[in-house]
């Protein structure tokens, strides 16, 4: 209600100074960024939640469950911040070693955005991840899973560090 008594501009007026705000009201930005995505444009909406958890993500850990909630609403605005948000995405799943929550997000930022570089991460990804389980009852096939897919980053990338680091 608030926010239609308000409309765009002055909503947005507050989103920006909420934003600029470190460490506090917290509730409240969230609270305007939800009023807002109501009257912003579906190709733009991406962008407004892609902002909203660059500052939740810079209050650091204590609200990083927020940033990634942000960040899931930037991907399903499926505007042209999507795949951006996918990428970010998987970077909150890799800080909190969600290895398989964050190929997905590269499978689907790859997807969007027909790159290179999300593809490459994700056999990186899933290279470490057949690795580490190549010790189990299954471990040949893992092992041979896990080279599989660091062959195809080497492809993509013949003279990655990572991927050296991970041969050597």
């Amino acid at each position: 209600e608030i926010g239609a008594e308000l409309g765009r501009d002055q909503l947005s007026e507050v989103l920006s100074k909420l934003l600029q705000r470190p460490g506090k009201e917290r509730d409240r930005t969230v609270a305007a960024a939800e009023a807002l995505a109501v009257f912003t444009p579906e190709e733009e909406r991406g962008e407004l939640w892609l902002q909203v958890a660059d500052r939740l993500r810079a209050e650091g850990s204590a609200e990083r469950s927020r940033a990634r909630e942000a960040l899931e609403r930037a991907v399903t605005a499926q505007g042209p911040t999507a795949g951006e948000a996918l990428l970010q995405l998987a970077d909150h799943y890799e800080a909190v070693h969600d290895y398989a929550a964050q190929v997905d997000a590269l499978e689907r930022a790859e997807a969007l955005q027909h790159g290179a570089e999300p593809e490459f991460k994700a056999h990186v990804i899933r290279a470490k991840l057949a690795w580490a389980s190549s010790r189990g009852p299954e471990g040949a096939v893992d092992e041979r899973k896990a080279l599989d897919e660091l062959a195809q980053a080497v492809v993509q990338h013949p003279d990655s560090e990572e991927l050296e680091a991970m041969l050597v």
